[in-house]
């Protein structure tokens, strides 16, 4: 291909006036014998491609790649990155080892564990061992990954079977995201548009944060029965209704994080690590719990069976009814709360949006009532901010009849 014309592929003009033909526009050399490639199908088709010569001394074979539909998103800067990508996973001999998605979300994971991060990942290898493996992305190899392959499984997150909500999908989607460009980054794959297709996917747009739905005591108390007398999850419900923690923090909770004689807890979640006095009656659930146990071992743990039909509910629908206890006690996480949950509401004949952080946001507006925004934004590790968005309306009576005690003149 000696003697051919560089056209200068980087200018928006150059590109939309050359004439579309079967073969590609080649721009000037990368490096020596490397080039980026302009395939014009159509006036408005494009693609992008990618040459090396292997033997850069001399006239040795040379290898062609397809980069990827040109589109706004995608234009030469893009291409470009993608080319170099692919001439150093050909100069690494990576090319030859192609990785499939779930195995790079394996190599992810790992990862993980090496760094000492194990609750993310945990939470990763969780999260998608029940979204991904079995589907056709997971053994989707890198190579061949496109962004419409990550779209169209994100919109069957929200369907049977994984039925996430919108928010719960796009922490799945961060996992994946991150295993993804863990792989291109770190191990050197072939496939340098994986990040670039990644960034075309967005997260579902999710609608205001604020939480409406409050249950009374009464309510509280149904859905505890409905939990079943003794079982692990009643435990996980009534914890978080007495504290208002959330059950992220709660299932990760150890014995030695609680201090028996004082009823002080120290929490640990999203918001970094806070120590609380809880209420007596949460200090007498956590003393039970752990009762017997060693410091590192954790303080809520499911010993319900949720493999296959996870649970069946009377006719009475007073309550529900587990099929099986667990052979072994194991952690607590939300794919295995969240339906068991939802079954107890139904038991309940509660409203069917309820779920576990519904009785968080009980916990705030019951004690909002009786304390300041300050105290149980403390108290619940949320910040003073969020607490003013989302629930200084629900102060207002409980600072009216404070005001109304305070003798002006």
């Amino acid at each position: 291909m000696a003697g051919i014309k560089a056209i200068e592929l980087h200018k928006a003009s150059v590109l939309r006036a050359l004439e579309p033909r079967r073969d590609p526009y080649w721009g000037a050399p990368l490096t020596r014998g490397r080039f980026v490639g302009y395939r014009k199908i159509a006036d408005d088709r494009a693609s992008w491609i990618a040459r090396m010569r292997i033997k850069t001394e001399g006239e040795g074979p040379q290898r062609f790649h397809s980069l990827g539909w040109a589109t706004a998103a995608f234009g030469f800067d893009e291409a470009k990155l993608a080319a170099q990508t692919w001439f150093a996973s050909v100069d690494s001999g990576a090319e030859n080892a192609p990785c499939t998605v779930n195995q790079a979300v394996d190599e992810y994971v790992a990862n993980l564990r090496t760094e000492g991060r194990e609750k993310t990942a945990t939470d990763a290898q969780q999260r998608l061992a029940r979204t991904l493996k079995s589907t056709p992305l997971g053994m989707k190899k890198l190579t061949d990954l496109k962004a419409d392959h990550i779209k169209n499984w994100l919109s069957a997150l929200k369907s049977k079977p994984a039925n996430l909500k919108p928010a719960n999908a796009n922490r799945t989607l961060r996992s994946l995201k991150a295993a993804l460009n863990f792989a291109v980054l770190k191990e050197g794959r072939p496939a340098a548009s994986v990040t670039l297709e990644c960034k075309r996917v967005k997260p579902f747009k999710l609608k205001d944060a604020r939480r409406t739905l409050f249950l009374d005591r009464e309510e509280r108390r149904r859905l505890l029965a409905a939990c079943g007398e003794g079982s692990s999850l009643r435990d996980l419900l009534e914890a978080a209704a007495l504290t208002g923690a959330r059950g992220g923090e709660l299932a990760g909770a150890t014995v030695g994080q609680f201090e028996p004689h004082s009823g002080a807890m120290s929490f640990t979640g999203k918001t970094g690590t806070r120590e609380v006095r809880v209420s007596p009656a949460a200090a007498a659930l956590f003393r039970r719990l752990a009762q017997g146990k060693r410091p590192k071992s954790l303080l809520f743990v499911r010993r319900e069976n949720v493999t296959g039909a996870q649970c069946c509910m009377l006719e009475t629908r007073q309550q529900v009814v587990w099929w099986s206890p667990s052979p072994k006690a194991v952690p607590w996480v939300s794919f295995d709360w969240g339906p068991m949950v939802r079954q107890a509401v139904i038991a309940a004949e509660l409203p069917r949006e309820t779920v576990l952080y519904t009785l968080r946001h009980s916990f705030i507006s019951a004690a909002l009532s009786k304390m300041t925004l300050l105290d149980v934004a403390r108290m619940t590790g949320t910040s003073l901010l969020m607490m003013e968005k989302y629930y200084a309306h629900m102060n207002n009576d409980a600072a009216h009849a404070a005001l109304s005690a305070v003798e002006i003149i």
